[in-house]
């Protein structure tokens, strides 16, 4: 998988976390997710990488229920990543496109020791 990057140096710029607002609860503790992106890139929570929280499976037809996951989706993460961006993905093409303009707005910072496709992820 990422073999094709070879010699090259990888930027990362943004992480993108995706989160089903149809679920009823959070899979992981945000706390577990943080540690393990702090091992794999020490510089991954810097400034110049940007921590995007992305809700999915929105409908057009959410209750209160979604409204209510959505807000303490917000306040479990942002004790962990305080500068993190929540957004809500659409299923439409506008909210893509704005999702990977924010991503790509950050110059990132270059990874250190990337897995490759043998020892894997």
């Amino acid at each position: 998988m990422y073999s094709s990057v070879g010699k090259k140096k990888a930027k990362i710029s943004a992480i993108i976390y995706l989160h089903k607002i149809t679920d009823n609860r959070v899979p992981t503790k945000p706390e577990l997710s943080v540690m393990a992106l702090k091992t794999m890139c020490k510089k991954v929570m810097s400034d110049n990488v940007r921590s995007i929280l992305v809700t999915t499976m929105w409908t057009g037809k959410e209750n209160s229920i979604h409204n209510v996951r959505e807000i303490r989706l917000r306040e479990s993460w942002m004790k962990f990543m305080p500068g993190m961006k929540m957004v809500r993905y659409d299923k439409s093409i506008t909210s893509s496109w704005n999702i990977v303009k924010y991503a790509l707005g950050q110059p990132g910072v270059e990874l250190q020791g990337l897995p490759t496709a043998s020892r894997g992820i």
